[in-house]
Order: structure tokens, then C-alpha cells, then sequence
């Protein structure tokens, strides 16, 4: 079990950020829009605003053997045409049908079995210069609210992740999601 979840938190979140920048530009991702509605997923990275709109937020829960439950979210932000962002939010505890609304994730998952992680990634254009976040110094993601039955999920978040490579440190503060679909697994 342990396994799994490691391979949840070292390759499911960077392959989802990185499917998030290779599948389409960002002005085709904007172009395809028809309307933007709302606040959807909202933060603050180092004080500037980040928003991604539901048509770029991904969420996939597993459930891993009955005992205990993985959440992946990925939010791009299409509304930024001269570079493209992500954040990504995981978290994993046990069972699943317990979790409900007031939920937090206030540690970073050391034990693969209960906890949260967190990451942001910013493409540079065509320096090669790109920013990933490699360690995460510390994160808190509440659940605000999660509907069952329409498989919507709401939530606040902060954290601060280091990108190791350029010693740089990004502040997430001020993130939140609202009534983002979610598939189950």
C-alpha cells in the first residue's frame, strides 16, 4: 500500500501538471472558452493573483484498497497568455465515506498514509528557465464542502514550496475551490 501512495505523491501530481502545459497552449485553452463563470479556484502566489476557471481544474480521488482515499487537483491558469501556471493539491487519509466538510490536511504526508502535499509549476516561455516546485516547507487544505452524490468538491488551501533548483520559495496563500467536479476511482 505504501508503494501506491508514494506513486501517487512523486508521480501522479508532476505527470498532471505536466499534461496540463503539454496537451494545448494557453491561448488555445483561453480560445475554447466560451464564457468564464466565476471564482472557481483562486490564490495568491508571492501576492499576485492566480485564477484558474472549472474548464482547467482536474480532481481524482482513488480509493486505495477500502482503507484509504487519495485526492489529486491540478488548476491551470488559462487567463495568464504570456506564460502558463499550475497548482497542485494532494491529500490522502483513511476512509474514505468518513470524509465530510471541516476536513484539513495540515502536515506533509510523511508516512504515505494521511496528509497533504502541494506544488506550484510556472512555464517561462522559451528560456528553458521554467519554475517546479521540488519541497514543500508546509501546507494546510481544509474542505469546506463535499457533495457525494453530485461528486462536487469545495475547499481552502494555503502552502509554501521551495523550488530547490533556483532556491526560490512561493507563498500560496488565499486559495480556494468551489463545487469543482470530481471523478472517483
Amino acid at each position: 500500500m505504501k508503494t501506491k501512495l508514494m506513486q501517487f505523491y512523486k508521480c501522479y501530481l508532476p505527470l498532471c501538471l505536466a499534461i496540463l502545459f503539454l496537451n494545448c497552449s494557453v491561448e488555445d485553452a483561453v480560445s475554447n472558452l466560451d464564457i468564464l463563470d466565476g471564482d472557481d479556484f483562486t490564490a495568491k502566489v508571492n501576492g499576485e493573483n492566480f485564477r484558474a476557471d472549472k474548464e482547467a481544474v482536474t480532481v481524482k480521488i482513488s480509493v486505495i484498497q477500502a482503507e484509504y482515499y487519495s485526492i489529486a487537483l491540478v488548476a491551470g491558469d488559462i487567463l495568464n497568455t504570456t506564460n502558463a501556471k499550475a497548482i497542485g493539491l494532494a491529500m490522502v487519509g483513511p476512509n474514505f465515506d468518513q470524509l465530510s466538510a471541516g476536513k484539513t490536511f495540515d502536515k506533509v504526508s510523511e508516512n504515505d498514509t494521511e496528509g497533504g502535499g502541494a506544488g506550484y509549476s510556472e512555464e517561462l516561455g522559451s528560456n528553458n528557465d521554467d519554475i517546479e516546485t521540488d519541497f514543500i516547507e508546509s501546507v494546510f487544505i481544509k474542505i469546506t464542502a463535499i457533495d457525494k452524490d453530485k461528486k462536487l468538491i469545495s475547499g481552502e488551501f494555503n502552502f509554501v514550496a521551495i523550488d530547490q533548483d533556483k532556491n526560490k520559495k512561493y507563498t500560496v496563500t488565499d486559495g480556494k475551490f468551489k463545487d469543482i467536479p470530481y471523478k472517483l476511482e
